[in-house]
């Protein structure tokens, strides 16, 4: 983080520096900041910053590279492990009023006396039992998917921190 912080002060730096005019006044040449009054005016462009040996200049800007796509790589994990939490929950709350209906259902038909009531209520019972396994059976895959990226994330910061 450090080696990109320096990267950018350098170009902001370097983006920032006004011109330089060489001016000849009275047979001598002089720079200035402002535009030359008399005499010849010729705007110097600073030279680019040097970052000493090219070789390390590359593997700095690799460096710096690999962190940022670290960092991006860290900020999608966090917001896809949000998004299954998220998930999950609302799966929780949809098993809890699987639950209440069903309680409701078999309770409404076990108070009437008409039919076979206990083919009704099995009926009843298979259907919400069948969307709280279905429900629980993503929470439990949500969960995996979650652990999954936590280890992911656990290495990814590891590798980071070797960096600095």
């Amino acid at each position: 983080m450090r080696v990109v912080t320096g990267i950018v002060l350098v170009m902001l730096i370097g983006s920032a520096q006004a011109a330089i005019y060489k001016c000849k006044i009275d047979g001598h040449t002089a720079y200035q900041s402002s535009p030359c009054v008399d005499g010849k005016e010729m705007q110097i462009e600073p030279p680019p910053p040097s970052y000493g040996n090219s070789s390390e200049s590359l593997r700095k800007a690799k460096e710096a590279n690999k962190a940022v796509s670290q960092r991006i790589e860290l900020s999608r994990i966090a917001r896809k492990i949000k998004k299954l939490r998220k998930r999950n929950r609302r799966l929780g709350r949809d098993i809890d009023s699987y639950h209440r209906k069903r309680e409701a259902e078999l309770s409404s038909v076990a108070n009437t006396g008409r039919g076979n009531r206990f083919s009704q209520m099995t009926a009843i019972n298979g259907y919400w039992e069948g969307k709280i396994s279905e429900a629980a059976r993503k929470i439990d895959e949500n969960r995996r998917l979650i652990d999954a990226l936590e280890d992911q994330r656990k290495a990814i910061s590891a590798s980071d921190s070797a960096l600095d």
